[in-house]
């Protein structure tokens, strides 16, 4: 039996043998090549709804404003922008040819820059459209959960289950558990095994058998569990 998900970003062909014991994998599409990911199960492309990647440089002058994350050396582009959204649909259409849809990370912008939830949702909509009967599901986004719900196929709840949480912070993931469950929304839990909250995470699949879960062995998500 196959197991459920895993996210990967690495690009380890070795690897192709275990990836292809998941029903569902998530991946940084830039290192494989459509040959290499045949036989294997349903595969979503990673697409950051509000971040450039540190890695490409510098974000070009038309992307507006550049705010600069430290935590992950990326850069904050406003969702409402022109280029920015014409280059998502763009990358949409392209990765759609080879993937079975996309995985739209940094949905959580909106905790940050609370102004943006409109061009946020209404940027997802346009790749909703893009990649059609295609499956998107976002990473968290529980600030705007109820406008995204009509247009995801799942949530992915990154980090759900961390030791170093307060309970304040377990208490929220909780309540964000149930919202997932009320709005019928299927949830992919990644936790990390170097700061996992073993009780927590046990507790969610007792209480949420429903829920697909994931255990990554670090948080560079460049080995599987």
């Amino acid at each position: 039996m196959k197991k459920p998900f895993a996210v990967y970003y690495g690009h380890d062909p070795a690897l192709l043998d275990r990836l292809s014991q998941y029903d569902l994998l998530i991946l940084e599409a830039g290192g494989w090549h459509r040959d290499q990911l045949e036989g294997l199960g349903k595969k979503l492309a990673y697409l950051s709804a509000s971040q450039f990647a540190g890695w490409r440089g510098q974000p070009p002058f038309y992307f507006g404003r550049r705010l600069h994350d430290p935590d992950w050396n990326s850069w904050w582009i406003d969702p409402a922008n022109f280029f920015w959204r014409r280059h998502l649909r763009a990358e949409a259409n392209r990765l759609s040819r080879d993937y079975d849809g996309l995985f739209l990370d940094n949905l959580d912008c909106i905790d940050k820059f609370p102004d943006w939830k409109p061009a946020l949702l209404a940027l997802v909509a346009q790749l909703r459209e893009a990649v059609g009967d295609k499956m998107l599901v976002g990473n968290r986004g529980f600030a705007c959960l109820d406008g995204l719900a009509p247009l995801l196929d799942g949530v992915l709840f990154e980090n759900a289950n961390d030791r170093r949480f307060d309970p304040a912070q377990k208490n929220w993931v909780k309540q964000q558990a149930e919202r997932l469950r009320i709005l019928g929304l299927r949830a992919y839990v990644l936790d990390y095994q170097e700061h996992l909250d073993e009780e927590g995470h046990q507790d969610m699949a007792r209480r949420y058998p429903e829920f697909d879960y994931y255990l990554a062995p670090g948080v560079d998500l460049q080995r599987l569990e």
